[in-house]
Order: C-alpha cells, then structure tokens, then sequence
C-alpha cells in the first residue's frame, strides 16, 4: 500500500513540531519508525513521493548476444561469457530471455560421425 504525499507530509510536520518524537508519531499514526525515518530521508532529498526506483542496468546486452549468435551459432557458453565479460550463467540466463536453445551438431568425417560433439544454438 501506497500512502499519499500528504498524508507522509502530515505525519512528518506531526513528528518536527516541539515534544513530537518519531516513536510517538509512530503509535499516533500506526506506522513502523523505520517508515517515518525513510520518509524523513525522502523529504530531505526533496522527493517525498519516493515513486522513482530505477531498475540497476543489466550486464548482458541481450541484443548483442543475438546477434553474436546470428554470426556464430557455434559458439559455446563459456566463449561467449569470455566476450562478454560475464559468468557463463549470466550468459545461459539469457539465452533462455531470448529463446535459444542448443542442439547438438555431430563433426563428420570420412570415416564416419566423430566423437566431437559440438552445439549449435537455434531459435
């Protein structure tokens, strides 16, 4: 639950006037200390609203990782993660976001299939 930029406006000109505590405001107003704090850090800043999270930015750029396997579809996790400077993880999470998945590709030879086993990522 959101509660108004008034209402926090109200609570927080309660707890500044003389003899007002934050605790007190607190039982007063059914709210955590924790929340009047934070709403006093907020006003501060000059934005009581707080509406503004950003998301942190991603390390991986998806639409790069697409096209690195659009040129190169043999590559395999850990030589992307290399290109990218991530963790192979990171690089095996977004290759589910983007709908890739590997299949196996066998090497043929002469002789016969080979033993090498290599995968290719398909859509």
């Amino acid at each position: 639950m959101s509660y108004s930029v008034e209402y926090r406006q109200d609570v927080l000109n309660f707890c500044e006037r003389s003899g007002n505590s934050i605790r007190k405001g607190s039982r007063i107003f059914n709210l955590s200390p924790t929340t009047i704090m934070k709403w006093k850090r907020l006003k501060k800043e000059g934005n009581l609203s707080g509406g503004t999270f950003v998301r942190k930015q991603r390390k991986l750029d998806l639409d790069a990782l697409k096209a690195l396997l659009d040129k190169n579809p043999g590559l395999i996790q850990s030589e992307m993660a290399t290109h990218f400077g991530v963790n192979r993880e990171t690089i095996y999470n977004g290759l589910k976001k983007i709908g890739y998945k590997r299949k196996k590709k066998l090497f043929c030879t002469k002789s016969g299939t080979s033993k090498n086993v290599r995968y290719i990522w398909t859509k």
